[in-house]
Formats: C-alpha cells, structure tokens, sequence
C-alpha cells in the first residue's frame, strides 16, 4: 500500500476562477466567481496552454491535479507537467516540484532535492517557495536548522505581501528566535499580518503594544487592536476587551460594553469571564443583584477549576432557597454555556 504524503509540506490549493467586474457605483473593479461552464472553459484553456509548451499553465494544471481529489493517475501527469515546467525555470513549477520531493508523492521522498528546488524558486522570487524554504531551515529538513536563515527567507515573503509569513517574522523579532529580540522589527511586520485581517496578529500586536517599555508603551492601540481581535472571536481578547471596558484603560469606561464582551468570552469557555459576571451578579455593580444567578455561575466556573469561584459558591449557597439552589443545577446539567448565559443575563442587560 503506498504511504500517505508527508503533510508537513502542504500543495497551496489553486485560487477559484473569477473575472474582475467594474463596479459602476464605486468605480472600482471587484472579482466575480465564474459560472460552472465558464469555469471548465477556462480550465479548458489552462489544458490547451499547458500542451503547447506554456510553464506557467503546466504547473498551474498540475496543481489542481495534485489538490483536485488526486490519485495515482494524476500524480503521475502532474510530475510530468512540473517536470517539464521546472527544466523552464518556471518559479511555481520549481515549487510545487519541491513540495512533492518534501511530500513524498508521486515519488520517493526525497527532502534535499526538495530543498534544492525551494531555494531556486525562492531566489526567483517565489513568495510560496521562501515562506516553505523558511519552515525547512526552521525545522531542519533537507538542511541544518538556522533560524536565521529561516527568518532572512520569511522576511522576504512578507514583503512581497505574504501575510502569515509577516505574522511569523514578527514573532521571531518579538522572541529573539534567529535575531535580536527587536520590538519595533516586530510591530511593524505584526501590524502587516494584523491589517490584513488574520486574528493571531491582530491580538498579539495589542499584546506587544500593551506590555511593552513604559516609554514605548501604547495602551489606546493595544485597545484598539484587541478590540479587532476580539471581533475576529479570539476568546482571551474578548476578556481582555471586556476589562478594559471596565476600567477605563486606553479609553473610557463603558461597564455595558464591558458586560458584553465578558458574556462573550463566558460563552467561548473563559472561566475568569464568568467569574467577573458572577462577582458583578453577586454585588449588582454593573448587573442587576442576584445572588442565584452569581452561584450559578460561580458554580460553572468552580467545575473549570477556579478555586475562588468554588469558595465563593460556597458562601452563597446558604443564602439561597431549595428551589433557587435546584433551578441553577438545572441550568449546569442541562445548558450549553451560551444558553445559560443568556438565562442569567438576558440581552437587555448587556
């Protein structure tokens, strides 16, 4: 039985077909997906391209033989296009040529040539190769490890707009992995990788933001971008939001807006959030007073191994009545954490 390609490597899936459309309203020209048979002729062309020589159209084919349900039928056309299309120096069929050397398929895996390959591909200029000639050096496959030359790779690729690539060169700048630890190197490629949208960045540029020298420090943007990442439903920047909120820290204080974004990261499985939501129940800071609903909820957050939520569960239950006590434990058994949570707090509290 062969084995399994190597998934380490992945095959960068191909980009969908669509026609750029001008937008007469915004003057700007959008993507628009093509139809079923507009996308089989344009396939059709890619077929016709590839057999009359063009690189670029070989190793785009052979791409989506190698992602499009592949087998051993299409792996073996695939090698043949990107063959051919790497002896004509072509930058995508030297990658992907690589990668099956990496993978392993279609062919005994073969991790120096792989690199080999990468490395003539990445000097072209091929974002795809240096991002996964990055990750060789890295690991150390088909080369001695060398973080330096792994981050001297990524840097490369992020400045060719390669996003998740600027989100990892900013977290070696940040860790002092192959480099000094440079924290202006890092918010600057973190800041990249956040405006493109990619959550991890938005919420770890707030956290270089925030926790950096007193003199360097930038709470109003750390809010700001925890704020984005909190959106983007990273559960710890919905907690950090909702204290922010609470104390005022990089703006004002809005206890309803903090309210809402603690619910949410309760929802999302944050025990201290729901520990915070309790103690407001329990106070009526913030929240309507209601010590059923804050045992209720200390209760949850003490079976996630809160010590203090357990300890002060305890203190509350002797306040409360058979059928107050019996209606929370109703909730715990019965409820997911957003259905309790909106039990306990409706949304006109929020």
């Amino acid at each position: 039985m062969p084995k399994r390609p190597d998934p380490l490597f992945e095959i960068p899936r191909p980009a969908a077909f669509t026609e750029p459309v001008l937008d007469l309203l915004g003057g700007v020209a959008r993507p628009r997906s093509l139809s079923g048979e507009e996308a089989i002729a344009a396939l059709a062309r890619i077929e016709e391209s590839a057999r009359q020589g063009d690189p670029e159209a070989e190793a785009e084919l052979a791409r989506r033989l190698l992602t499009d349900a592949p087998n051993a039928r299409s792996n073996r056309r695939a090698l043949i296009l990107l063959r051919k299309s790497a002896q004509q120096h072509s930058p995508a069929g030297l990658h992907l040529l690589a990668l099956l050397h990496l993978r392993g398929q279609g062919m005994k895996k073969n991790a120096a040539e792989g690199v080999r390959l990468l490395e003539e591909a990445a000097y072209m200029g091929n974002a795809s190769a240096q991002t996964d000639l990055a990750k060789a050096f890295a690991l150390g496959i088909g080369v001695p490890k060398d973080e330096g030359k792994a981050l001297y790779w990524l840097r490369l690729a992020a400045a060719q707009g390669d996003n998740l690539s600027a989100l990892r060169t900013g977290r070696m700048y940040r860790d002092g992995d192959g480099t000094l630890q440079n924290e202006g190197e890092a918010q600057k490629w973190l800041e990249q990788a956040a405006r493109s949208g990619i959550p991890e960045a938005q919420f770890e540029l707030a956290e270089l933001l925030r926790r950096r020298d007193i003199s360097a420090r930038d709470i109003p943007g750390a809010r700001r971008w925890m704020r984005e990442a909190a959106f983007s439903g990273i559960v710890e920047a919905q907690l950090r939001i909702g204290i922010a909120s609470w104390s005022g820290a990089g703006g004002a204080v809005d206890q309803r807006e903090a309210v809402r974004w603690l619910c949410r990261a309760a929802e999302g499985g944050s025990i201290k959030a729901a520990s915070m939501l309790a103690g407001f129940l329990m106070t009526g800071n913030g929240l309507p007073m209601s010590l059923p609903r804050a045992w209720t909820l200390f209760c949850w957050a003490a079976e996630r191994g809160d010590g203090g939520a357990q300890a002060t569960a305890r203190i509350i239950e002797k306040q409360l009545t058979d059928e107050e006590r019996a209606d929370g434990e109703k909730l715990l058994r019965e409820a997911s954490p957003r259905a309790m949570l909106e039990s306990l707090i409706p949304r006109s509290d929020r």
